[in-house]
Formats: structure tokens, sequence, C-alpha cells
């Protein structure tokens, strides 16, 4: 992936002190045959929807709104420029699927409810970056914990599902991780999960995303800078993914009995009427 322009792109669109218009007005005069300046300008005509129109971001917006017009355009504009498919809104997360489901029979039982994230990553049509997001203006305290720790369970059962999915044909690769973000209010924090004894949580990169016109330029720099950084872990786990050696049907045999093994991760703290979705 060539993204050899960026440094010269962001030099003349998003130069410290332009407000709004002066790196729109710049991004235009691009060539958008360069993957990097038509990322820009996805993203500044995303936020122009607002900024060109009222000159703020409205406060009313809901979460749907502010996710989908300014934290995910960032984002999912990294992840084309890295090559990595994504969806979003309320997509359904295929490791929690199998984790609530797997002991379950489903011809006498009722399949459990899934959840959903607000954005996904995939490699090789594999679930392997999860989004969650609040609104971006006086979000409520507690959803912040409660999407950190919706995410990290959610994480734990994605990192699972892919490695037994890798290990039907493959050895899984070495520190084989998953990814997520969370966006509360203007900032997003950006995570990678990996397994070495135990599952591992760490926290990558971040990102706030400019809500006034103040210093646009230099702020949307730092967000996009952010964003690539991050695009480009999850382009070196695809990577070391794909170089991954052919497994024996011997070694397919052991994988899958460790698979086993691995501890279930427990149902989620639900109020008593949701007790029974879990």
């Amino acid at each position: 992936m060539n993204w050899s322009t960026v440094t010269e792109v962001f030099d003349r669109v998003l130069a410290s002190g332009y407000g709004f218009e002066e790196a729109y007005l710049a991004a235009k005069k691009e060539p958008m045959l360069d993957p990097v300046a038509e990322f820009v300008h996805s993203v500044l005509y995303s936020f122009g929807t607002y900024l060109q129109v009222d000159k703020s971001i409205p406060h009313s917006l809901n979460e749907r709104e502010a996710f989908a017009d300014i934290t995910w355009p960032i984002i999912r504009g990294a992840l084309r420029l890295a090559g990595i498919a994504s969806r979003y809104l309320e997509v359904p997360i295929q490791g929690v699927d199998e984790r609530k489901n797997a002991h379950r029979n489903l011809i006498t039982e009722p399949k459990a409810h899934t959840h959903f994230a607000d954005g996904v990553g995939l490699l090789d049509g594999r679930q392997a970056y999860l989004a969650e997001a609040s609104v971006l203006f006086s979000p409520d305290p507690r959803k912040r914990h409660i999407d950190e720790y919706k995410l990290k369970r959610a994480l734990r059962d994605t990192l699972i599902s892919q490695i037994k999915r890798i290990a039907e044909e493959s050895v899984p690769p070495k520190g084989a991780s998953v990814f997520g973000s969370t966006s509360f209010a203007d900032k997003t924090k950006y995570y990678r999960l990996d397994f070495c004894g135990a599952f591992r949580l760490v926290q990558v990169g971040s990102m706030t995303v400019p809500i006034t016109d103040s210093n646009f330029g230099g702020r949307m720099r730092r967000c996009l800078s952010s964003a690539l950084e991050f695009a480009a872990l999850i382009l070196q786990e695809k990577k070391q993914r794909e170089g991954a050696q052919d497994a024996t049907m011997k070694e397919r045999h052991e994988f899958a009995r460790a698979c086993t093994k691995i501890a279930r991760t427990t149902a989620s703290p639900a109020s008593k009427s949701k007790r029974s979705q879990e």
C-alpha cells in the first residue's frame, strides 16, 4: 500500500491554523486519483454536511448520526486505504453469537440474541475490528464504562473465534490479534487484544475529532494520522495471517482439541429482565 503522498497532501490541505472552509477548498484542488487526497476529501465532505451549512456540528445529533457522519468516515477511510473491508451500524458480532449459542441445542432451544457493533473491520471475511460509539455531545458517563466492558468481552470472543477458524486450515500466527475502538464524546481510543498466556488488551492510539472551526486543519491532521497508524496495525495483522503456514491434518486435530480447552467467556452482567437473553 503506497501512502507516500500522505505528508505532502496533509501539508497542503490540513495546515495548522486552517479553518474548515480553508481545508475543504484546498482538498477540492487535490487530484482525486491520489487515494490519500480522496480519503481527506471524503472526510471533509462528510464534516461539510454541518460545517458548510450551519458552521457548527449540531449538539442534537443522535448516536448513529454522530458516528456515521463524524467519527466513522475517518476510521473507515483509513481502513479502506489499508485495503480492509468494513461495515457499520448495528452489525451482529460473530464471536459473541458463537459463544452464546455454542452450547445450545438450536432444535429445542431458542437462539440467544447476539450483541451488535457500531462498526467492524473484516480480514478474509472475518471480523477483526469492532467499534463502539456514544453520542458526540454530553454522553451519559455510564455509557463509557458499559461500552468499554462490552468491547473487551466482545474482543475476547472474537479472538477465540478467529483462532478457531484459522486453526481449521493453518498454524495460527504467533501473537494473532484483534482490534477495537470506543468513541465517547469527541474522543476515540484504539485497542489491540492478543493472547500470551493471558488475554492482553492494550491501548494503541487515540484521536479527538474537531467539533469547532478553531484550528480545524491541525486537529483533523492529527485525527487522520492516528487513524492511519491504527489501520496500519490491522494491515500488518492481515499480512501475518496471509503468510500463515498450512497445518497438517494432525496439527488441525491438535488445534481443535486445544480450542475446546479455552475457558468459555462468562455471561454478561444483566438486569433480571434481561438475564434470560445472556
